[in-house]
């Protein structure tokens, strides 16, 4: 930057001269009018022909005269005089550099530049002094203090002063200058640097930091100037920035993770504390400021397991445990002192099931608390005081929610609300819910919701509703038949909501969870009563998820490694004269025994149907052995591969596999084989190419040459016993 001192001696030298000169002028007039003789009155009391009235003259303490006419008072409506500021006297700011290989450089002043510019070295040190041009002492001082590299930020020192180091080849990174005493009242000090890298940096005043800090770049020149205070900035051509101090302000976080221990803190704003995608806690925590100006702390304190939120931990101390294997849940962080009025800081959690939530910032939580969700790293970050969350801020902490939920029952209305698993409707009275309404609470609406649908008699599956709001159909009298309920947000990734129903002729059937459907549909069975829980993701089931829904069969089952039984006939295979099968005879809540007689009946209905090889088809009109147990087993609903159409084939394409049914069966695994001594009614029989159905006292029903007949089971060698209801 150009700069003229010659120029600025003028221009202060023009604006003291009307104030010198109008000191001069009032006190002239003021021993004018003391030397101004008394007026003398005539005998008379009147003036002469050449006198003029007389004249009386009033001396106010200030030194100042007033004129009065004779015959009137003093007059209030004078004029003031004006007296014009005094501007301060020139003051000059001299300074020296310590440059790199060249030592101390001869001393500037008032804005010229010390050190280089363009040859990439360092300034190691700076002295800065101030002057009167006559050599006369300034009333006032300036201080200053450096950031050098390794040592951060040294001493102030004063009125030429050494502020940095000589001999150690240590770079000056950033500087603070500032005015003392009356000199302060009347010149701002600005000052700027040129910083490796960047170039002329923008123009700082009275103390605000110049350079950088945390980036490890060198000054490499500075300019200092006076301008009268409130004045605008110096303005200059060359400055590439418009900032001017650019420091690495950042949490260092450091975290203790399960099977690695302490990792060492993070080094940048983005830095990540932690692990991703390796399932591991992080189990305590510290955190410091780095590369901060303004002063201050940082607080901080966790949700752990088994504990609960720690006391409060600050610069570096630790919070959460170590050694006993415990996961931090929940974390919060706040800055004191100057720096809590400059930045906020904000962090967000990376949390086992939902990866990162949103951002919190000074105090608020983040993470989760009672859901038994592990925090696996962190993001710490300080942003300027004000400034935009880093990134979405709508749900950075989320608890395990409260869900209440009730029933409409037919003849009693809207039940009590219910919660934790408890019930709602009423079992042992026959009576049908016809509504529901469920809600969470808790967190934010941006966590989450809950979403619910009914499966209506007449109606089938209405659509979903949330929060409150009615499904089913109150109004019209219907019963409920199922129902799915889910989570939604990040609710839905932290937990799990469970449920179950109370249904007509079986009771309550198994938990299923998170929109699978609970109940039956096309069984026509009327839901009674509604249970639901939310737990954390990784809980266990409330109970027992066994049979939580069908479409075909409630109630008794086989495993699921048998065949299910099923009030709904199997499918037909083929078409025409060989298609055929036995419709599903079975109540949708049947027992076992219920079942089992259900299957023995139809063995019964074949008594003397004639025997024909390789048919399947119904009583009166023919089948085979394996052809006859087929079609039983097919009137409780239990869908097998064997099927009419394609044994009917077999008997002329003998390369399909349905031609010996009866050996098929036997090595079936879904017919597991018990002991001979443990047979028992509905058990198959087992021979050598030929299968019965045991109905008890040593007597089978088999389709043999003839017709379907009552045999004893020891005509033949007994090869095996199959079990199809457990």
């Amino acid at each position: 930057m150009a700069f003229n001192k010659d120029s600025l001696e003028k221009t202060n030298a023009k604006k003291h001269a009307p104030a010198w000169c109008g000191l001069l002028l009032a006190g002239a007039l003021a021993l004018a009018l003391t030397a101004t003789p008394t007026l003398a009155l005539a005998d008379e009391g009147t003036p002469t022909d050449d006198q003029q009235a007389p004249v009386a003259t009033n001396q106010a303490k200030d030194g100042t005269f007033t004129t009065l006419e004779a015959d009137e008072t003093e007059k209030d409506d004078q004029p003031e005089e004006t007296v014009e500021p005094i501007t301060p006297e020139p003051v000059d700011v001299n300074y020296q550099a310590h440059v790199q290989d060249i030592g101390w450089q001869e001393p500037v002043e008032n804005g010229e530049e010390a050190g280089t510019d363009g040859q990439s070295k360092r300034v190691e040190a700076v002295k800065i002094s101030l002057s009167h041009e006559d050599g006369s002492s300034v009333d006032g001082g300036v201080t200053y203090r450096a950031h050098v590299q390794d040592y951060g930020w040294m001493a102030e020192v004063s009125n030429g002063g050494l502020a940095g180091t000589t001999g150690q080849s240590k770079r000056v990174e950033a500087i603070c200058i500032n005015l003392t005493g009356n000199v302060a009242t009347d010149y701002d000090i600005w000052y700027r640097a040129h910083v490796q890298d960047i170039g002329w940096m923008s123009w700082a005043k009275n103390g605000d930091p110049v350079g950088s800090m945390g980036h490890a770049l060198r000054i490499e020149a500075l300019q200092i100037q006076l301008l009268t205070k409130g004045a605008a900035a110096p303005q200059s051509a060359d400055t590439v920035t418009t900032d001017a101090f650019r420091d690495n302000a950042h949490v260092a976080v450091n975290a203790h993770v399960q099977n690695i221990g302490w990792q060492g803190g993070t080094a940048t704003n983005d830095a990540v504390a932690g692990t991703t995608g390796r399932a591991l806690r992080v189990e305590a925590v510290t955190a410091r400021l780095d590369g901060c100006y303004e002063q201050g702390g940082i607080e901080y304190g966790a949700h752990v397991q088994n504990i609960g939120w720690t006391g409060t931990a600050a610069n570096g101390a630790i919070a959460g445990t170590t050694g006993r294997a415990l996961q931090v849940e929940g974390i919060w962080f706040k800055l004191t002192g100057a720096i809590a009025e400059t930045h906020d800081v904000w962090y967000r959690a990376h949390v086992a099931n939902a990866g990162w939530l949103d951002w919190a910032k000074d105090g608020d939580k983040a993470g989760t608390s009672g859901l038994s969700t592990r925090i696996e790293a962190l993001q710490v970050k300080l942003v300027k005081k004000g400034a935009a969350a880093p990134g979405s801020d709508k749900v950075a902490f989320v608890v395990l929610p409260t869900l209440t939920y009730t029933t409409y029952v037919q003849g009693k209305g809207w039940q009590a609300d219910a919660t934790a698993g408890a019930t709602s409707g009423i079992t042992g009275q026959a009576l049908r819910v016809e509504g529901l309404k469920a809600n969470v609470t808790g967190n934010s609406a941006a966590a989450g919701a809950i979403e619910y649908r009914s499966h209506m008699q007449n109606e089938g599956w209405q659509g979903w509703r949330l929060n409150g709001t009615q499904s089913g159909s109150p109004d019209r009298g219907e019963r409920t038949e199922a129902i799915q309920v889910r989570l939604t947000g990040v609710l839905s990734t932290l937990c799990n909501v469970w449920y179950r129903v109370h249904v007509q002729d079986v009771g309550w059937l198994g938990w299923t969870a998170n929109g699978s459907p609970a109940g039956s549909t096309s069984l026509g069975l009327r839901v009674e009563a509604v249970q639901m829980k939310v737990t954390p993701k990784d809980a266990a089931a409330p109970g027992s998820t066994y049979q939580s829904y069908s479409e075909t069969k409630l109630g008794y089952q086989n495993p699921s490694y048998m065949y299910q039984l099923s009030s709904k006939s199997v499918r037909l295979v083929g078409s025409g004269p060989f298609a055929y099968r036995q419709e599903s005879r079975l109540s949708p809540t049947a027992t076992y025994d219920q079942a089992v007689a259900t299957f023995l009946a139809t063995a019964r209905s074949y008594l003397g149907t004639p025997y024909h090889w390789d048919w399947a088809y119904a009583p009166g009109v023919g089948t085979d052995c394996a052809g006859f147990v087929q079609s039983c087993m097919e009137s409780v609903g239990m869908q097998t591969p064997y099927n009419t159409f394609e044994h009917r084939q077999a008997e002329s394409n003998r390369a399909l596999w349905q031609d010996h049914n009866a050996n098929n069966m036997r090595a079936d695994s879904h017919i597991p084989h018990v002991a001979l001594s443990a047979r028992r009614p509905g058990d198959l029989v087992f021979y050598n190419g030929h299968v019965g159905i045991y109905v008890g006292n040593d007597t089978i029903i088999n389709a043999t040459p003839g017709y379907v007949q009552y045999t004893n089971m020891w005509k033949w060698r007994v090869l095996a016993i199959g079990r199809i209801f457990s």
